[in-house]
């Protein structure tokens, strides 16, 4: 069985049980058993680690914190926090795009895909339940409204160009983790503003 992962903006106040039990429904057997073995394969893994634990003395679990310890000890001699990091997930960034070039989207509940599988889903289908990494088919069982658009992936590329250049302005050096993901390191950005008195935005 598929649990509904809520853990996405847009999606609070849902009714769970409600869309868990369309998702049920609409499960084919084969991904049922399938997802039962990848379960019991990690519930063996938990009770193999319960086993060793069960094991071990209390003077070797003391020793092997006190080891632990000084790595810690170490590792956060390391640490440098003089640098400010940033890491930018622009959400719902597939259909953000398509919202911005056809206007009629932006307020019906859509989202990027096909049945098979969708990428992503504004904000008015995430109150259906409806996100990414579900199939478009139970998708539509949860919103029948629903607008599934075809991913247009030469359009998100020339997106995230356009943001790239705003992220350059910040850090020259920045680096893409994908089409809509970055990691930045604010640092220069902010000493400077702060040496010219602009720290507005």
């Amino acid at each position: 069985m598929e649990r509904l992962n809520d853990n996405k903006a847009g999606m609070a106040g849902i009714d769970k049980e409600h869309i868990q039990r369309i998702i049920d429904e609409n499960t084919s057997p084969e991904f049922v058993a399938h997802a039962q073995k990848r379960q019991e394969r990690v519930d063996a893994k938990i009770e193999r680690f319960k086993k060793i634990l069960q094991n071990l003395s209390s003077e070797k679990i003391a020793e092997t914190e006190a080891e632990m310890d000084i790595v810690g000890d170490e590792l956060e001699k390391e640490r440098d926090l003089s640098r400010y990091a940033v890491h930018v997930d622009m959400d719902a960034f597939f259909a953000a795009v398509e919202m911005r070039d056809d206007p009629s989207l932006r307020d019906i509940p859509m989202a990027v895909g096909s049945d098979s599988m969708l990428s992503t889903s504004n904000y008015v289908a995430r109150r259906y339940g409806v996100r990414a990494a579900m199939p478009g088919f139970i998708a539509k069982k949860l919103c029948p409204a629903l607008k599934i658009v075809i991913p247009s992936f030469g359009k998100y590329r020339k997106a995230s160009l356009e943001v790239r250049k705003i992220f350059r302005e910040y850090d020259p050096y920045f680096s893409m983790g994908s089409l809509d993901e970055a990691y930045m390191d604010l640092t220069d950005c902010l000493q400077k503003r702060l040496q010219d008195g602009k720290m507005e935005y």
